[in-house]
């Protein structure tokens, strides 16, 4: 007897291929890699960096032990007259993260191998090395660095070194520090190719690479809200970390008011609902504690390690070290967008205080001035800033304002990001000797004009509005807060511009609407199964039978 053909396989089809396009719509885990951006050189092909020796601390307790117990901190080319000291050494100090420090790399190899050729037909040694002070912080603190980067130079034999500004390298200046005469004449000078223009000189170039600073530019389209808070927060773990304590001893007493109104500034502005807080609160209990010392610092700040352990690849766009800067800038721009948010949520509560927009462009001023390390970063900002650049002095205000005052904060630094970045791009094109068009300008600027067509105006200035909003929906949380007439205006206006809510952790429905087309293909499957299924339960598939 034929046993009867039922409708479980199909049901069970059915049930495989709906759990299968449920599957789709679940949110991936991110695999991380390894970090490179605690070093510049060592992590460069041995032929791109040579000569330079990118000095690495001791890796075990037995290293160090063989070394003389202290190599850890005192490394013998610093700080010994014997061995590597006994010749002389020219010594970079830099931080991987420091754009300056990334375009100056390429120009010391350079300057090093330079200096090799001018010596050699003399018998001369001269050694070069590079500190990453993000790996050896306790060796830049002893040698008192305190921006980067900043590069010293050692006669053979001593352990005193003499400060050289590092865009104005010359070998026969450098060779005059350390004690050694040679005739420019008899040894063939020529202009050296690490040597600066006169506006390198003046610290008017930013050094870096122009395309390299457009990947720190937020990427409407392929960054989601969890890529940009997850970068946001580690740079400001790490920007605690490594930017508060640049000497030894506690924090000196004009930097701890500062320190303060920072973290009472971003306590009081950031998202409520963004898991930064918990670290911010205990550093501000704990703040009388943490200023004694590095050590008390770490003690509190090692208590919130930051979720992911490395900066997104939205952020880094392949260039690990970009990340730090990368999430500053966006930490900085949540900062402002919450100001708005701020001012507007305490309008109708007693008892709370207003921002004045002009108090917390001063506060992020004093922060760059004396917690920020690239030193010509830092030099640029504050000459743009404290020089009312882009109508800052007009813009922002001591006064209380209104909701349009208040909106020019974030609006003031978003256009300072991208000043800096159109910056970049000329300085950049001046190096290459090509000439730059506006055409240029305005593709190193963000949004876009296909990001966002209505922050356009049609004579090439910004809608202020439409401005705002859109950064609003690309910093702040869409926590059912935003309303949705202020969203609707926003997508409105925005029709080419795909809403980063869509490719966020939160955005169920966005995800959702990308697997349609799976979903319509995956049931056309089923149906037809069930058709089939149905045909061998009545039998009449044998009329097909030959």
């Amino acid at each position: 007897m034929r046993r009867r053909r039922d409708e479980k396989p199909a049901a069970r089809m059915v049930s495989i291929l709906f759990f299968a396009s449920a599957f789709l719509l679940l949110p991936l885990p991110c695999q991380g890699k390894k970090s490179d951006a605690e070093y510049l050189y060592r992590v460069m092909p041995r032929e791109e960096s040579s000569p330079i020796i990118d000095y690495a601390p001791p890796l075990n307790n037995e290293t160090k032990n063989n070394m003389g117990g202290s190599a850890l901190y005192h490394p013998n080319f610093l700080y010994s007259t014997f061995g590597p000291a006994a010749v002389a050494r020219v010594v970079e100090f830099y931080a991987p993260w420091c754009p300056h420090c990334q375009h100056f790399a390429p120009k010391y190899v350079k300057f090093a191998r330079r200096m090799n050729e001018i010596v050699k037909p003399y018998g001369i040694q001269i050694d070069f090395y590079a500190v990453s002070c993000t790996v050896n912080k306790k060796v830049c603190k002893q040698q008192d660095v305190r921006g980067y980067p900043t590069v010293k130079v050692f006669a053979a034999g001593s352990s005193n070194a003499t400060v050289t500004k590092y865009f104005d390298l010359h070998p026969f200046q450098v060779l005059r520090d350390i004690g050694i005469n040679i005739d420019p004449v008899d040894a063939a000078e020529e202009e050296h190719p690490a040597a600066e223009s006169a506006e390198e000189r003046n610290l008017k170039s930013k050094g870096q690479n122009a395309k390299k600073f457009v990947l720190n530019l937020p990427s409407i389209k392929k960054r989601s809200k969890a890529d940009l808070y997850a970068d946001a927060y580690r740079s400001f773990h790490f920007a605690m970390k490594t930017g508060v304590f640049m000497a030894n001893g506690p924090l000196p007493n004009k930097t701890v008011p500062i320190l303060y109104n920072w973290l009472e500034l971003l306590q009081s502005t950031l998202p409520p609902t963004w898991n930064i807080h918990p670290l911010i609160k205990k550093m501000l209990q704990e703040f009388d504690h943490i200023i004694k010392g590095e050590d008390q610092l770490l003690e509190v700040i090692d208590q919130f390690p930051p979720i992911s352990k490395e900066w997104s690849p939205s952020c880094t766009k392949g260039v690990e070290a970009m990340g730090y800067t990368c999430g500053l800038w966006e930490l900085f721009h949540i900062m402002t967008v919450g100001v708005v948010e701020y001012n507007e949520k305490v309008v109708n509560d007693d008892g709370y205080s207003f921002f004045r927009t002009e108090q917390v462009a001063n506060d992020l001023r004093n922060y760059i001035e004396h917690f920020f390390g690239c030193d010509v970063c830092r030099m640029n900002f504050l000459h743009a800033f404290d020089n009312c650049a882009l109508d800052r002095c007009n813009r922002l205000s001591d006064q209380v304002g209104d909701l349009a005052a208040w909106k020019q904060l974030p609006i003031w630094l978003f256009e300072t990001h991208n000043a800096v970045n159109v910056r970049l791009m000329k300085e950049q094109a001046e190096r290459d000797k090509r000439p730059t068009t506006h055409l240029d300008e305005m593709n190193v600027q963000w949004p876009s004009r296909i990001d966002c067509p209505k922050c356009w105006n049609p004579d090439g200035s910004w809608d202020e509005g439409i401005m705002y909003l859109f950064m609003f929906d690309q910093y702040w949380p869409d926590d059912g807060k935003t309303s949705q007439v202020t969203r609707r205006a926003l997508f409105q206006s925005t029709i080419n511009a795909e809403p980063d809510d869509l490719e966020s952790e939160g955005s169920f429905m966005g995800t959702a609407l990308k697997f349609i087309p799976v979903l319509i293909v995956l049931g056309t499957i089923a149906y037809f199964y069930k058709k089939r299924s149905d045909l061998w339960k009545t039998g009449r598939h044998k009329k097909r039978d030959y």
